[in-house]
């Protein structure tokens, strides 16, 4: 594929990723303006809390059932994507609804015996459930060919519904403010499962059973990325919540310079899939290349610009006592450009049955900002961002290295 026909593909997504870029920074604005930078901080955690979730909670099912939606063998109508996706809606509901059962009658224990307060526990544990389901109708979606609709959803919807739940928020409670943003993601949440499972009321079909051994191995690598990516903001909160705040808004930079990374990535997974699944080895090569550039382009628009900017814009922006975040915005944004140039890569292994190659390198790049943590003791803001940089260049390279050294599963013939 080429990169203008890429680019042209992608061209939608990457629109409508930047609007949901902007409303992410307008989100923290908002929280910031009407209830301060520790609620930022709590805001912060919590979102990071149910963006892993949305990348591990789905158990691997969401990458299994894109390739069952994609197989050149199967039945790829609609009723067989959705009954696909039915039969992995099944399943997770049964583990993260009873999960957060769980979680909802320790609260409810604790609140009854020992007079504890917070709405945080309960909120957490069905927004994260929920934004589990989100991840994996998205993805039926995609399969569907109706990614435009899933990244309107997740973009743009998702992150206006908690702007209008922070609003509506009673300015004087935490609680309150967590209950509209659990509620935000519900709502979306509900949006998404009746447009992916629609087509199943025209009749199911049958689908091949999941196959739990290679989900499994796809998840503990998809839960140790995620980890990677958003944990460092619950390093930095351990020391208080308002750094916690301010690791969040550098942290909106490289959410920003990532939104070219979901917009490819959501224009090329099924063809992508088909192609390892049809043993195309140099489409798949090139579509690997074209996907890397495009992927790229934002972040490296980005990280120019806040070069040329400066300090002073920040603190322009955001009030002069946020200049301080240019540099950590900047890292966070390299970081992001990093990613762009291999993401694909990463699906590329997970899609050809080496994903416990993506496992490890999961772990190695989360073992990374561990040993970073330790080594740096207090955890800033600016610390915090080069341990995220140096952690993706490692993952980078290992991703490379490995996708150049192993070969996929079955026999390849030439492209």
């Amino acid at each position: 594929m080429k990169i203008p026909s890429l680019l042209g593909r992608a061209a939608g997504l990457f629109a409508i990723r930047i609007g949901g870029a902007l409303l992410l920074i307008l989100q923290v604005a908002t929280v910031a303006y009407l209830f301060g930078l520790e609620v930022v901080g709590i805001n912060g955690i919590f979102w990071s809390a149910i963006v892993i979730f949305r990348v591990a909670g789905p158990l691997g099912l969401e990458v299994l059932g894109l390739k069952d939606s994609t197989d050149p063998n199967s039945d790829l109508s609609g009723s067989f994507i959705a009954s696909v996706a039915l039969r992995d809606t099944r399943a997770l509901t049964a583990i993260w609804g009873s999960v957060a059962s769980v979680a909802v009658l320790i609260w409810g224990v604790a609140t009854v015996a020992w007079g504890a307060s917070g709405v945080l526990l309960p909120v957490l544990a069905i927004a994260c459930a929920a934004s589990a389901l989100q991840r994996l109708w998205f993805v039926s979606l995609v399969a569907r060919g109706r990614s435009l609709f899933g990244q309107i959803c997740e973009s743009l919807a998702l992150p206006a519904a908690g702007i209008v739940a922070a609003v509506l928020s009673p300015r004087d409670s935490t609680d309150g403010f967590l209950l509209g943003q659990g509620l935000a993601v519900l709502s979306i949440t509900a949006l998404f499962g009746v447009s992916a499972l629609r087509p199943v009321m025209k009749g199911r079909v049958a689908v091949p059973k999941i196959r739990w051994k290679s989900a499994f191995v796809i998840a503990i690598g998809s839960s140790l990325t995620a980890l990677a990516v958003r944990s460092p903001i619950f390093f930095v909160g351990a020391a208080s919540a308002r750094m916690a705040g301010e690791y969040d808004i550098a942290q909106r930079f490289q959410a920003a310079g990532s939104v070219s990374v979901s917009a490819v990535s959501t224009a090329v997974m099924p063809k992508l899939s088909s192609n390892l699944q049809a043993h195309r080895r140099k489409e798949t090569l090139s579509l690997l290349i074209s996907s890397a550039v495009a992927s790229a382009f934002i972040p490296g628009v980005l990280a120019i610009l806040l070069v040329l900017a400066g300090p002073a814009w920040v603190g322009t922006v955001l009030g002069p006592e946020y200049s301080a975040l240019w540099l950590p915005s900047l890292l966070l944004t390299v970081a992001s450009f990093v990613n762009a140039l291999t993401s694909s890569v990463g699906s590329a292994l997970s899609l050809s049955g080496r994903e416990r190659f993506f496992a490890w390198i999961s772990a190695t790049q989360l073992i990374a900002i561990l040993g970073g943590v330790l080594y740096a003791g207090q955890v800033t803001a600016f610390k915090m961002a080069g341990i995220v940089v140096a952690a993706e260049c490692l993952r980078s390279l290992l991703l490379v290295a490995v996708y150049c050294a192993s070969r996929p599963k079955g026999r390849h013939r030439a492209g």
